[in-house]
């Protein structure tokens, strides 16, 4: 391929990218819980209504105020390193979500969140690409860099990572500058000391911010390093560049522990930290790989996990045949890429068991935190199965017989295309958008949120539904004076209710109103039964 058409592919898989991620960013209609955690801490808030009081009467503009970033708080960055220390994540996601809502002061846009993931996507993409274009020296590596790099862009899961305001687009774009750093090392067999110095601190700075940016970001660092080092030693060559490398990297995470010392409370005492270590040190290695399997196969693979298995099985055996029949004329940098690729996948696999054995289960959500290690496996797997066909292709005499190594390549769209069809792009809650329709039009009339005050924080996981309102009443279930206190219960002539448990408070409230008669079921949420009071 020539390079003014890579350049013109390479654009066009970037602009293909950034159209998926508007199409689906104009689709998101509501936010995950943990969402919300990330926009209340970046605007500066500890904590969020209700407080320790049994009753709150706000506008609805109170309850988002606690989600922008107001006058005060603007660029206010020690206050949110401050906050994440209560929490158990470093801060440096948090820091940027807060840099880019300090522009916009007093406003919220879905866009925040949306916008900060695309550029740390956008990066991830060309380093995808720069990835497999260093990767390959054969004659198609440009045409080899650009498939992986449209698998990037294409995948549900990555379209998934951008819609998700949480750190695991910038964990991804971290995983894939390393793994830059990584094959530059292993493919650049002449590098002189500065280069070498210059990836070696590049590589240190990474793993730094991945450090700051969540914990889990360092196990693919750990294991390509180790893999690096290993490979070194067996080769018995540069030994001395390598024990240099590691000790700087080390260094850098050292430097990261003293630039934020409570990431030491969040890893050995946190109630995250120790979920993960007793899973870390668990005497049954392969238990949590079966639970968190049928995640990654509905959601990175759109259940067709093991057909693309087998596929990538054959397509790499192909690759391992033809090198091995044209060993003799091949030069030894190609062994090397061949052991650079094969070190990556291996890391990528190691990564994932250990994230089984270290991540929250929580349902397809927990699909996240596989985005990172994902945004490099599935363009290699990728790369394997178009270097098959491409090899199947460039050897076959007649026209005919290249048919098989094109339908072998087509194959790598599949589950992209088989996953959008089925809804697998998560974070979009869709149902959302009648919900916050149905509260635009009730607006004028008050919202009762009764809740739980041993599960208060329930009470913002469906806070966009709030804002549209004039009047916000927040009301402790097991406080029966409350309702006595609230002028706004005994006179309104509506009331939508947001209620946790049986019904008979809504009765209370009927009955202490001479303008309400009858309460109407509404819709059954997950953590809250919506009524309509008249």
């Amino acid at each position: 391929m020539k390079s003014r058409k890579f350049i013109l592919l390479y654009t066009a898989i970037i602009v293909v990218h950034i159209l998926l991620i508007l199409y689906y960013g104009l689709q998101k209609e509501g936010f995950h819980e943990d969402e919300y955690y990330s926009y209340f801490t970046s605007a500066g808030n500890l904590n969020l209504y209700p407080y320790d009081s049994s009753l709150w009467e706000l506008r609805g503009y109170d309850v988002q105020r606690q989600f922008l970033v107001t006058d005060e708080h603007r660029f206010d960055f020690k206050a949110i390193s401050k906050i994440q220390e209560s929490d158990v994540h470093p801060p440096l996601y948090y820091l940027s979500l807060h840099f880019l809502m300090s522009l916009f002061p007093n406003r919220f846009y879905k866009w925040f969140g949306i916008g900060l993931n695309t550029i740390f996507s956008l990066i991830s993409c060309c380093g995808v690409m720069f990835f497999f274009y260093c990767a390959d020296k054969s004659r198609n590596r440009r045409l080899l860099a650009c498939a992986a790099g449209l698998t990037y862009a294409i995948w549900p899961s990555v379209i998934s990572s951008v819609m998700f305001t949480r750190m695991y687009a910038m964990s991804a774009m971290w995983t894939v500058l390393y793994a830059d750093i990584f094959i530059l090392l292993m493919t650049c067999s002449q590098l002189g000391r500065k280069k070498f110095a210059a990836l070696t601190i590049s590589g240190g700075i990474i793993c730094y911010l991945s450090f700051l940016t969540h914990y889990f970001c360092l196990f693919m660092a750990f294991f390509l390093t180790l893999g690096y080092c290993i490979y070194t030693v067996v080769r018995r060559k540069g030994i001395g560049r390598m024990l240099i490398y590691g000790v700087v990297q080390v260094c850098f995470i050292g430097l990261a522990i003293l630039t934020y010392p409570a990431c030491l409370d969040h890893i050995f005492n946190g109630y995250r930290g120790e979920d993960t270590l007793s899973g870390l040190f668990d005497s049954a290695p392969f238990e949590r790989l079966k639970l968190f399997l049928p995640i990654i196969d509905k959601n990175f693979f759109a259940d067709l996990f093991a057909p693309s298995m087998i596929i990538f099985g054959l397509a790499l055996a192909i690759v391992i045949f033809y090198l091995a029949k044209n060993r003799k004329t091949h030069l030894s940098s190609t062994d090397t890429n061949s052991w650079a690729l094969f070190i990556c996948m291996m890391a990528g696999v190691l990564s994932v068991w250990i994230l089984c054995r270290t991540s929250l289960f929580l349902g397809d959500s927990s699909s996240r935190y596989f985005y990172p290690v994902g945004a490099i496996l599935l363009p290699l797997m990728s790369y394997c199965i178009c270097k098959a066909g491409l090899l199947i292709h460039s050897e076959a005499k007649a026209s005919v017989h290249k048919i098989p190594g094109i339908l072998l390549a087509s194959l790598i769209a599949v589950p992209a295309i088989l996953g959008t069809i089925k809804g697998n792009i998560l974070f979009l809650y869709p149902e959302s958008g009648e919900k916050v329709r149905f509260s635009q039009e009730n607006a004028q009339y008050p919202v009762v949120v009764i809740y739980n005050r041993e599960a208060k924080h329930r009470s913002w996981f469906m806070a966009n539904e709030l804002w549209p309102y004039e009047h916000v009443i927040y009301l402790d279930y097991q406080e029966e004076q409350t309702i006595e206190d609230s002028p706004l219960l005994k006179t309104a002539e509506k009331l939508i209710v947001y209620v946790v448990g049986s019904e008979d408070i809504l009765q209370r409230i009927v009955a202490g109103n001479e303008k309400l008669h009858t309460f109407t079921p509404l819709r059954s949420d997950t953590f809250f039964a919506v009524y309509v009071l008249e």
